[in-house]
């Protein structure tokens, strides 16, 4: 006799259908991820905050597939953040968990991100020697005025980008949970989370470049002849990348 799922209630449903696409998750997940504990988590998630259950059940599932291919665990920091808006669940990445998928693609070693207040010392210089520095006042530091992220490459090279305020808040008035969830409540830690973003980024385009470089040529161009086609193959992979 078959059960009538109509009288389910809506977490139970949700585990129901959680239970059915277990196997189409782990089919994505990374070996070190516990698919298992990926769907008990977002179950704890939907019962501590209703409107997650408010969701349209193919969100919720989208994002726990979003969890399997990325690695990460629906647990906020260090993993991922469900944030409802509207009826969508809506998957952001903790900064950490950026790092930690930036580390195991090969595009970097290492990456940190640290916030910057009114009274700390600061200052940075771009061009042929950039460099960074940054003195935390003792006591008092005061608000917040920028973030900035330094990354270690393959190569050992290290790259840093810095936001401001203005930066930040631009960049807030672009996401689509601007007014709740962690942007509000942990606002400094969204502070680290878009400069790690934008690092992230740069270190990919990178990353991609110059795996296409050695794809091409094989590490340089020794055929003078082949100088144009090389260089209209690498804007060409710019333009892919900054689109992305």
């Amino acid at each position: 006799m078959s059960q009538d799922n109509s009288k389910l209630a809506p977490i139970d449903n949700l585990k129901r259908l959680m239970g059915l696409t277990r196997d189409k998750l782990a089919e994505v997940a990374p070996v070190y991820l516990n698919v298992d504990r990926v769907i008990r988590l977002m179950l704890v998630a939907c019962n501590k905050n209703s409107k997650i259950l408010a969701c349209t059940t193919e969100s919720i599932l989208q994002f726990c597939m979003k969890c399997a291919e990325t690695g990460l665990e629906p647990i906020g920091a260090g993993g991922c953040w469900p944030i409802p808006y509207n009826d969508q669940l809506t998957f952001i990445p903790d900064y950490r968990g950026l790092v930690h998928c930036a580390v195991r693609a090969g595009a970097i070693t290492s990456a940190k991100a640290e916030i910057v207040r009114a009274a700390d010392t600061f200052g940075y210089v771009l061009g042929l020697h950039p460099s960074l520095v940054h003195e935390p006042a003792r006591v008092d530091r005061g608000g917040l005025e920028a973030a900035y992220c330094v990354y270690v490459l393959p190569s050992g090279e290290k790259e840093f980008v810095v936001l401001d305020r203005e930066d930040v808040l631009s960049i807030r008035k672009r996401s689509r949970a601007s007014g709740n969830g962690p942007l509000v409540t942990d606002e400094a830690e969204m502070w680290k989370k878009s400069a790690i973003r934008r690092a992230m980024n740069s270190a990919r385009r990178l990353h991609r470049n110059k795996s296409m470089l050695l794809f091409l040529v094989g590490g340089q161009v020794r055929n003078p002849s082949l100088a144009p086609r090389f260089r209209n193959c690498m804007e060409a992979t710019n333009r892919s990348c900054c689109s992305a």
